[in-house]
């Protein structure tokens, strides 16, 4: 009974808060409910925490000899008179201020660190701290409590950084840093009003300021202790079990890899010799294809949306899946840790999802970095790892480079439009060119580092001696698919074992089509005997390939 009177009286008064307008008041929002810590308490902590401990710690400064009785207590709390009401006014300002400076700038350097700041702030922030870090954070100290520092809204009282998406890392880093200035200021403070005090009793001279300073550094560390408990509440708890929850998976995963020997390979193999699903209709077997799931975007199909990444896609290839189902599973993990990793770490971005279902992101490259896209395969290793999988056995990655984009881009910033082999990283920060030779040769450093068992679209469509060397270097190792350069025009789909294909006997266990005594690859479906329903490509034409797919051939070719 007691119970249902309380709800009741809950309700009566929430309505009553609405029809006034009192919108301020706990249990004016919809999803409000008795016992919940909104964000109004943030404001009453700092302002009404600050007032108590700022006025109250005035009681330190009494000598001895003042007489302890209520009206002369309060008149030296409070009285206009009395020099201790302007110096707990000013411990209180200082404590409001400061708290509010330091807990937002918190949030605010995490954001910066990883690019989760909105764009117009980020480039403000970059631009200063390149100038010094340390005129920039007192800036923020002084202007941030006031509502005049870019990258921290102030609204009704409340304080909260401009993100793009708001996530743990960002969010826990706000109660972290008023943790890490509690432990600064509350002992210190505590110490030095009681030697103060001491001192004060013993009638030593310059103890009340002693006392005074205490005071200042003990409020402000009340404070900031508050901020840390309470403050953006669960999220620093949350923050840190999901690292640990993931460093736990991730040696785990080490400790099950130790025990296991993969090579590209046997999974290579595994590929093509079984399938995922596999089940009997009337006889007749069916064999569903592996999945190669994109969960990694770059290149033109992000270009409006940003990121970094020149190459296409990265894909995972759930190995371990029994089922469809359980593949779906695993990427959905997978997935959803590449972009808690890539929030959470500096110097990457996360921007979105793709328009084919795959993360966008900004990559920052490491000192061992060619480019970009290594920085991504690092990340998506990492993933597999903190869900527990093992790379190679439970998961393998493929890539879709889609590098005839990559020429494109070549052509267009040179202005050399018959180039052919060259390939240009035109989104990363630091632009990079690389031939066909250099680019074959990363790909196998790639292959030798990581689980990749596939690469799609590895070289231009219009370089034949480009995919020859990929042929010759890693197609024993590897699925090489060659997407773009046999679909753009039918016709390559019977001139490519003669042209793209390495005429030198396979290494053991190679494919039987890098053979020179290989049997031609059988006709297309739809090719004629009679005549051929195309125009066969000249042999002097000059251009690359267009985006759309349509090119001209080079001699090369030819």
């Amino acid at each position: 009974m007691a119970d249902g009177f309380a709800v009741r009286v809950y309700r009566a008064s929430r309505r009553a808060a609405d029809w006034l307008g009192l919108n301020f008041l706990p249990g004016s929002r919809p999803d409000w409910f008795p016992g919940r810590l909104e964000e109004g308490w943030v404001i009453a902590n700092h302002k009404l925490v600050s007032f108590h401990a700022a006025f109250l710690s005035s009681l330190f400064m009494l000598t001895p000899g003042e007489t302890w009785d209520t009206l002369k207590v309060l008149a030296f709390m409070f009285a206009p008179w009395k020099a201790e009401v302007y110096l707990s006014a000013v411990i209180l300002y200082l404590s409001w201020h400061i708290n509010i400076a330091v807990h937002e700038l918190g949030h605010y350097i995490t954001a910066v660190k990883t690019h989760n700041l909105r764009q117009e702030h980020l480039e403000v922030a970059n631009r200063e701290l390149a100038k010094g870090k340390i005129g920039w954070y007192l800036k923020g100290l002084l202007l941030i409590p006031w509502g005049r520092f870019p990258g921290i809204k102030k609204e009704a009282g409340s304080y909260f950084p401009d993100v793009k998406a708001q996530n743990l890392a960002v969010s826990s880093a706000g109660p972290v840093t008023s943790g890490k200035l509690s432990l600064l200021t509350l002992p210190v403070g505590v110490v030095l009003v009681a030697v103060g005090f001491v001192l004060s009793m013993r009638g030593v001279g310059g103890a009340l300021v002693i006392i005074w300073i205490g005071r200042l550094l003990g409020t402000i560390g009340i404070v900031a202790l508050l901020d840390r408990l309470l403050a953006d509440p669960g999220a620093v708890k949350a923050f840190r079990a999901r690292l640990s929850g993931a460093a736990a998976r991730a040696a785990e995963a080490r400790r099950a890899a130790a025990k296991v020997k993969w090579s590209t390979a046997d999974i290579r193999k595994k590929l093509l010799e079984t399938r995922l699903n596999e089940t009997e209709v009337d006889g007749r077997k069916l064999r569903a294809p592996w999945q190669f799931r994109n969960c990694l975007m770059g290149g033109r199909h992000t270009e409006e949306q940003g990121g970094n990444l020149s190459f296409q896609e990265f894909m995972f290839v759930p190995l371990s899946a029994a089922n469809y189902v359980e593949a779906q599973r695993m990427t959905n993990a997978l997935q959803t840790r590449v972009i808690q990793i890539v929030q959470d770490s500096e110097g990457m971005n996360f921007v979105g999802i793709g328009l084919e279902g795959g993360m966008v992101g900004a990559y920052a490259k490491q000192a061992d970095d060619a480019v970009p896209e290594e920085r991504a395969l690092k990340v998506a290793v990492q993933a597999i790892e903190e869900c527990g999988w093992v790379p190679g056995v439970d998961v393998a990655l493929a890539l879709d480079p889609a590098a005839s984009e990559l020429a494109i881009a070549f052509r267009e910033h040179t202005g050399r439009s018959d180039a052919v082999g060259q390939y240009y990283f035109w989104r990363a920060e630091e632009p990079k060119i690389m031939s066909s030779e250099e680019l074959v040769e990363m790909y196998k450093d790639w292959v030798a580092r990581y689980p990749i068992v596939s690469i799609e679209d590895g070289l231009a469509e219009d370089d034949p001696e480009g995919w020859k060397l990929l042929m010759k270097e890693l197609g024993d190792q590897i699925l090489i698919i060659g997407d773009d350069l046999v679909t753009s025009r039918p016709t390559r789909s019977a001139r490519c074992p003669r042209r793209c294909w390495p005429r030198t006997p396979p290494r053991a266990g190679g494919p039987p089509w890098s053979s020179p005594t290989a049997p031609r690859a059988p006709t297309t479906p739809w090719r004629r005997t009679s005549a051929l329903p195309w125009t066969p490509w000249p042999s002097s034409a000059a251009a690359g390939p267009t985006r759309s797919g349509s090119s001209s051939t080079p001699a090369s070719w030819s």
